[in-house]
């Protein structure tokens, strides 16, 4: 086994049976040390600790104290140079690996037909605790660093790498409740649902869907997360696909018929905005209460109606529908009027 595959292996092994009272900070340093030196030994001095792994010397040394108390680091010094070394036991991983399935763990066929095989987003898992593992920050003055993405930092991290895990090739899993994220990243429930809430925000994840406990609709106790795979943070191993709407209920309403028929509004009235193109961008308000006095009717419509604002009032918000396609639609034709 040459030295790469050696690494995948003691990613592999590391996330599917580190124990689950190993610390989060514990979790992240255990993945750089693989990513660094994966099971060679390695020096661990004052003077390049904290610039190889961004964290202080004094929480470095708490960190490592757990590595060595779970026996997931062999540590040795030399009576010559008085340098200490380091170096994963990789042992360890087989054995809870046995003691989890109950059966010995052939490492070659497990890392090949179970974890490769049965593992549909293989290459972003790579991705994240390989490539782009130095990209997420540690702590907040990190975060300024140009050398970083300055996006996620590595407590979310750790938590995409679970859903990662756990997806099957559309990035959709429903295999991965908050007590599974508890043990595979060391975070407490409450750090858990902020760091889905940053990855949402970062249109990482798409969106997030209750399990049975609080959904009378879903018929799995687990929650489902529908993970964005063309997002940038995949780079190159980014995934597109194209998704055709083959049948669906006339009453349904899609975006794109509501903006074709607020723009087909438009057409119909384009006389009554040639008065309102100086202010219209600054003042879309008063534009909208006189098409609201024109034409109410239409923007009724259930094609429209999720465009107005509730309880018929006149005041828009900064990313309405109609506000904002109504100051492109006036853009479009400023040469025109």
């Amino acid at each position: 086994m040459n030295l790469t595959e050696s690494k995948i292996l003691l990613f592999l092994l590391t996330y599917d049976f580190s124990p689950i009272t190993l610390t989060s900070t514990a979790r992240w340093l255990l993945l750089q040390i693989i990513q660094r030196h994966g099971e060679q030994e390695f020096c661990l001095s004052t003077s390049i600790s904290s610039k190889e792994f961004a964290f202080h010397d004094r929480k470095l040394r708490v960190i490592l104290n757990e590595l060595k108390e779970h026996q997931i680091l062999i540590r040795r010094f030399d009576d010559q140079s008085g340098n200490e070394f380091f170096k994963i036991n990789g042992e360890i991983f087989i054995l809870w690996g046995k003691a989890q399935t109950r059966k010995a763990v052939d490492t070659e066929k497990w890392s090949r037909k179970y974890a490769v095989q049965q593992f549909p987003l293989f290459d972003f898992f790579l991705h994240l605790v390989d490539t782009r593992l130095n990209d997420f920050y540690i702590h907040h003055l990190q975060h300024t660093s140009s050398t970083l993405s300055g996006v996620l930092d590595f407590k979310t991290t750790l938590v995409l790498i679970a859903l990662v895990r756990n997806s099957n090739q559309f990035g959709i899993t429903n295999k991965c409740g908050i007590e599974k994220l508890k043990h595979k990243t060391g975070l407490s429930k409450d750090t858990i649902f902020r760091c889905i809430k940053k990855l949402k925000q970062q249109g990482i994840v798409r969106t997030r869907v209750d399990g049975t406990q609080s959904s009378a609709i879903v018929r799995v106790s687990n929650p489902f997360y529908v993970l964005n795979l063309s997002h940038e943070i995949w780079e190159d191993k980014a995934k597109y696909g194209s998704f055709f709407i083959i049948k669906y209920p006339q009453s349904h309403s899609f975006e794109v018929q509501k903006i074709g028929r607020l723009i087909q509004l438009f057409e119909e009235h384009k006389t009554n905005f040639e008065n309102y193109k100086t202010i219209i961008k600054k003042d879309p308000d008063l534009v909208f209460a006189s098409l609201m006095q024109k034409i109410p009717l239409q923007l009724s419509d259930y094609l429209c109606h999720h465009a107005i604002p509730k309880n018929d009032q006149l005041k828009l918000s900064k990313d309405d529908l109609v506000s904002n396609l109504l100051n492109l639609y006036v853009i479009i034709n400023e040469d025109v009027w």
